[in-house]
């Protein structure tokens, strides 16, 4: 991650105040830091109170993580490494075209028809009940429909082990 790079483009984040932006052109911006330097450099500066210390430090280490910075940093590349969100939870890691079965196919939903002491297997048009494989459970098909589905590439830097996801 080019950290220079990416301290130049500061003030297009919400979360990083004007004061941190010049904290960064003065004591960061030409001077080599990696995303560790920077964090050290923080812990070390008297010139910050306690609190703004500890809110830059959290900004920072947010920004570091963000899937934007990542790619600010210039050395991120996508990965062939995806995965199925369900509802914001992990269903699927894989490749790409397992993932795209998944969705297209619904195979992270399990649908059954009750009918007194019989289940049989269910259609999305009449069901029962639906489990999704993270184990939640659904009786309306407007809850299940409703659910978000996503499909995300890993994007890494090697350079300092960060990886993001992003949606596909």
């Amino acid at each position: 991650m080019n950290v220079d790079t990416l301290f130049e483009s500061l003030s297009s984040f919400d979360f990083i105040c004007d004061e941190s932006v010049a904290w960064a052109r003065d004591n960061v911006i030409g001077k080599g830091h990696t995303p560790a330097s920077v964090l050290a450099l923080l812990a070390e500066d008297t010139t910050l109170s306690d609190r703004d210390r500890m809110i830059w430090t959290r900004n920072a280490k947010r920004l570091f993580t963000e899937p934007a910075t990542v790619r600010l940093g210039g050395d991120a590349f996508e990965t062939d490494n995806y995965r199925v969100m369900v509802n914001d939870v992990i269903a699927l890691q894989g490749t790409d075209a397992d993932c795209q079965h998944m969705v297209d196919t619904m195979s992270w939903v399990k649908l059954v028809k009750i009918d007194g002491s019989t289940i049989t297997e269910g259609t999305l048009d009449d069901f029962n009940l639906a489990e999704t494989v993270i184990g939640d459970v659904y009786e309306a098909r407007d809850e299940l429909m409703a659910l978000p589905i996503v499909v995300q590439r890993e994007v890494v830097d090697h350079a300092y082990g960060t990886s993001v996801w992003e949606d596909v």
